[in-house]
């Protein structure tokens, strides 16, 4: 679960669209994978704050692919965790971003709109 709390901090009201991304880690590769991604369209009065709450799907929906991925035996898969490496979020206004964020550095880096590859747009999808 991953909470996000935007505030419009400009005099007018505002849309904005807000793509959460939860990042995983498979685990004998550790490889990043996307284990879910929420988008919402916030529409924001003056100063209005609000809070967001994003889930991941249930640990089977992924963990089979995330195993396949790691090329883990049928034997050997009971022992594999599940693991969140942690989130980006990107704040948009039209096409533009307004802000973004991670749950580390190196995840930051990733809703960086200055970057020439962005690596979420590599990250499989599991």
């Amino acid at each position: 679960r991953v909470t996000a709390e935007i505030t419009n901090l400009s005099s007018f009201p505002t849309e904005v669209t807000l793509d959460i991304y939860h990042i995983g880690i498979t685990d004998r590769k550790r490889d990043h994978y996307l284990m879910a991604k929420t988008t919402e369209t916030l529409k924001l009065r003056r100063s209005e704050s609000r809070s967001i709450d994003a889930y991941t799907r249930a640990e089977k929906s992924y963990k089979g692919k995330a195993d396949d991925h790691d090329e883990v035996p049928k034997k050997e898969r009971r022992h594999t965790k599940v693991r969140s490496r942690g989130f980006v979020m990107v704040v948009r206004h039209g096409e533009k971003v307004v802000a973004f964020t991670g749950s580390d550095q190196r995840l930051a880096s990733y809703g960086d709109p200055s970057a020439d590859d962005s690596p979420l747009k590599r990250l499989p999808k599991f």
